[in-house]
């Protein structure tokens, strides 16, 4: 990334903060570096809330996620709490469904004292025609919520191959999840 912070102000936070948004989401971060320069343009434009979150792939072998630069969860929760956000989260990346979030949500919740924000896909994509799809239907994707909870998750959202319905799902299982809480 060539810009500048102040460069990065003008375009990602002072407009949004200026018209009153609530938080600025930081998403689909794979370097630390990058993601150091968010957080700070948005402290900078002055965002009450600042959700940092990461892109994780799982491994080939199925034992750890990291981002495509090399990032491990354990390292990204201390840095976005030393960095100054104010949720660590994330969303996306290959193998990272409601399983993997509970996963990384509760490696989150040893290395930092953040609020925890997931928001994992719709499954894993499949290429159909050249394109990816993800065939994960909102009850399955609903069923994983209780364990996102569980591991220490207090914000739970969708990512790529979700539709209204999968957040539908989502909403149900929180509400369930909440009531035998």
């Amino acid at each position: 990334m060539s810009a500048g912070v102040d460069e990065i102000d003008e375009l990602l936070g002072a407009e949004l903060v200026g018209a009153g948004v609530d938080a600025i989401i930081i998403e689909t971060q794979t370097s630390l570096d990058e993601l150091g320069l968010a957080i700070a343009a948005a402290k900078a434009a002055g965002a009450s809330c600042i959700i940092g979150s990461l892109a994780y792939d799982l491994s080939a072998d199925g034992s750890f996620f990291a981002t495509a630069m090399g990032v491990t969860p354990e390292k990204a929760a201390a840095f976005l709490e030393k960095s100054g956000a104010h949720i660590a989260a994330l969303n996306c990346g290959t193998g990272m469904d409601m399983a993997g979030a509970a996963r990384v949500a509760g490696i989150y919740r040893q290395y930092c004292k953040l609020p925890v924000m997931v928001q994992p896909n719709a499954g894993r994509p499949v290429l159909e025609n050249g394109r990816a799809v993800y065939k994960q239907s909102p009850a399955d994707m609903g069923g994983g919520v209780a364990e996102v909870l569980a591991a220490g998750a207090r914000i739970v959202g969708s990512c790529c191959g979700s539709t209204p319905e999968h957040t539908r799902a989502i909403r149900r299982a929180v509400a369930a999840f909440n009531q035998k809480s």
